[in-house]
């Protein structure tokens, strides 16, 4: 394929003539400069024949032939009527020496008039060679005989839905490169194949901060636009700006957990975990991906009968705020091994790191090289050259961002006008929001061998995956009449979602977990064994995004949780609110003679969260006060079953009233001796 049937190819063409044919006119117009910053001396010096050191020097340099000249000079010399140095001539020049001077400077007149008209002819010629490309610049944009796919091209809406699991690397729009800002049809597409790093340096002048936040919004949301569902993984760090940077991205965290990494790491300790995750990723893949046989990820994703290995996008703003040396070193390693594991970062420094890559000019104006930067002295003492990201610079210069070219053939890369995509923010909210739902209607199976193993190694992912799925189990049987066990999971098509196998035992394990947290009331080894999802576990049960962190949020004791379980008989189901500080709601009316234990049950809840039992022992007290709820507001209540459960309540109130516990709340015996003064009618 020839370099100019794509965008980068041609740009690194065009380039490198366009220097070739600048440095050309401009060694011409340094050489006019100079005859024309001589001339006025020239002319003195050949009308009164006089040749200066200067005047030779002009004379070659305009490559006039001065042979006549030099001969005459020679024989007056020897005659003795002729000297360099002018105070010692004693007679005017001989006929045929003036003629020799007037000779020399009609040439001289000649010779400038004639570099003044090469130089225009260059230039004319110069804007004629590149208009050759015009042609090949307008097939990159668009057109009957674009050489780029209309799915390459960027678009307003999500377009990766109809991707199978097959295809080489998603492309993503960078931008536009200005090659020929001089010409109205001067700019090609800026390109990769969602492997390239960006590392943007703001300078508050040339390109500024936000800006360059907005850029990196606009690519990852273009790369999200192409991008086959479940496709796209992305980890954000803001140290700077507590997740602004992120802006409709940070619906990520709630509606596509799957996409963004949890959250938009913000704190040192947070932004070390994340890059750590990130680079664990990266050592997967290559170990049980790509192993010594494949080059990149996309010859991986290629293979047949193996799901797709998502390609991943690590944005991180206001660098090197948030970060640490180890932070910092793990950024720096990802994104020397991003490219062959499918890994992109996009960075947007601190203003303040600018100093790192300043420019200079190039034999085109609106070129520029880089010169050598430096640390600035206010960066953390840990921040060196060695732990920088490695990525694409984009500079600011001349007002606006630059970006880097290698010229073909080159030996010195240079930066030219870049012009970042701004997408408007409701078309990013419509990228994401198809990508979502994309993404969402993808079952677990779709898990790649990598994830697959990771799961079966990792206890959190393991101990998340099965509790998701026996959740997900349960509420599809919730409609069923008989009732449904826990055993008819472990043989049910739905261990097999998680793509991963599972024991008696673990499921069991969970299955008490779920009761104790309040997830399903009848846990085996109850008195009822058929498992019922609380309003709370129904509610986990149809979320997509659950995830290790939200049952973590479940554990232990603390006020203002609160859990719902269902109590099912075989005549009535009566439904009762329990509260993690152990406080009781009854949702329904009591049974026709015992509303007055009803309502000294609520006396008893209210005051439970304040006699300061222990974490057990309040559960199991709050426990009875809903047993006692439950057949109150039965149809049938069942007099034994309250009794049991009163026993058992004043069991865990009698020592503290007598003063027989320590380590309970401030007054808590008064407090105990009133509840158990609502219990003394229907306590025996």
């Amino acid at each position: 394929m020839e370099l100019t049937d794509n965008p980068d190819g041609l740009a690194a063409v065009v380039t490198a003539r366009n220097l070739a044919l600048h440095r050309k006119l401009g060694a011409e117009r340094h050489r006019l400069r100079q005859l024309s910053e001589a001339d006025a001396h020239v002319r003195d010096e050949l009308g009164s024949g006089v040749l200066s050191s200067e005047t030779a020097a002009a004379l070659r340099l305009a490559q006039l032939p001065t042979s006549r000249l030099s001969s005459s000079l020679q024989r007056e010399i020897q005659a003795g009527r002729w000297s360099l140095d002018d105070t010692r001539r004693t007679t005017s020049p001989s006929p045929e020496l003036s003629a020799a001077f007037s000779e020399t400077s009609a040439m001289w007149q000649q010779a400038l008039a004639t570099a003044t008209a090469a130089l225009d002819s260059s230039a004319s010629e110069t804007a004629l060679l590149l208009d050759e490309h015009e042609h090949d610049f307008t097939r990159m944009t668009g057109g009957e005989q674009q050489v780029m796919s209309s799915f390459a091209l960027p678009h307003k809406t999500y377009v990766g839905a109809a991707r199978t699991g097959k295809s080489t690397a998603v492309p993503r729009w960078l931008g536009l490169l200005e090659v020929l800002p001089e010409k109205p049809w001067g700019r090609l597409p800026w390109t990769d194949l969602s492997d390239r790093n960006l590392v943007f340096l703001p300078d508050e002048q040339n390109l500024y901060y936000w800006d360059a936040v907005s850029a990196v919004q606009s690519i990852v949301a273009d790369q999200m636009s192409r991008s086959a569902p479940n496709g796209l993984k992305i980890t954000w760090v803001d140290g700077m700006h507590q997740g602004q940077s992120a802006g409709v991205f940070l619906r990520l965290a709630e509606n596509g957990p799957r996409v963004l990494d949890g959250q938009v790491w913000t704190e040192p300790s947070s932004i070390e975990a994340a890059l750590r995750r990130v680079a664990n990723r990266v050592g997967q893949i290559q170990q049980s991906c790509l192993k010594d046989e494949l080059p990149d990820l996309d010859s991986y994703n290629d293979r047949p009968g193996v799901p797709v290995e998502a390609h991943h996008v690590v944005v991180v703003t206001g660098y090197p705020h948030g970060f640490q040396q180890a932070s910092a070193t793990l950024l720096q390693q990802i994104s020397e091994q991003s490219y062959r594991t499918g890994v992109s970062v996009l960075v947007v420094m601190h203003p303040m790191m600018a100093s790192i890559a300043p420019t200079a000019g190039s034999a085109v104006s609106y070129y520029a090289t880089m010169e050598d930067g430096a640390i600035p002295k206010s960066a953390p003492e840990w921040c060196t050259f060695s732990v920088l990201p490695r990525g694409e610079p984009v500079v600011g210069r001349a007002g606006q961002p630059h970006a880097r070219v290698f010229p073909h053939e080159e030996n010195v890369a240079v930066w030219m006008p870049y012009s970042p995509r701004n997408l408007e923010k409701a078309d990013q909210e419509a990228i994401l929001l198809g990508y979502v739902r994309a993404s969402a209607q993808l079952v677990a199976t779709g898990l790649s061998p990598r994830e697959l193993a990771v799961r079966n190694l990792d206890p959190e992912e393991r101990t998340t995956a099965l509790r998701k799925a026996m959740l997900m189990w349960l509420h599809e049987q919730s409609g069923r009449a008989d009732g449904p066990r826990w055993e008819e999971f472990l043989t049910s098509d739905a261990v097999h979602v998680t793509g991963t196998t599972f024991t008696a035992d673990e499921i069991g394990r969970q299955a008490k977990y779920f009761h104790e947290q309040g997830l399903v009331f009848g846990a085996p080894g109850s008195e009822s064994p058929m498992p019922v999802l609380t309003p709370t576990g129904e509610d986990l049960s149809m979320r997509k995004d659950v995830n290790a962190a939200d049952f973590a949020a479940l554990s232990g004791t603390r006020p203002g949780d609160t859990y719902n379980t269902i109590f099912r008989d075989s005549v009535t189901v009566s439904q009762v609110t329990v509260g993690r500080d152990n406080t009781v709601t009854q949702h329904q009316h009591a049974a026709a003679g015992f509303e007055e234990l009803a309502t000294a049950m609520r006396h008893v809840s209210e005051l439970l969260p304040r006699i300061g039992l222990s974490a057990p022992d309040a559960e199991d007290a709050a426990e009875h006060v809903s047993d006692v709820i439950a057949e109150t507001t039965a149809a049938e209540p069942d007099p034994g079953r309250i009794r049991r459960a009163l026993r058992g309540l004043r069991t865990f109130l009698q020592p503290v009233a007598d003063q027989a516990v320590s380590g309970v709340g401030e007054g808590a015996h008064e407090l105990a001796k009133e509840a158990l003064g609502h219990l003394q009618q229907f306590v025996s």
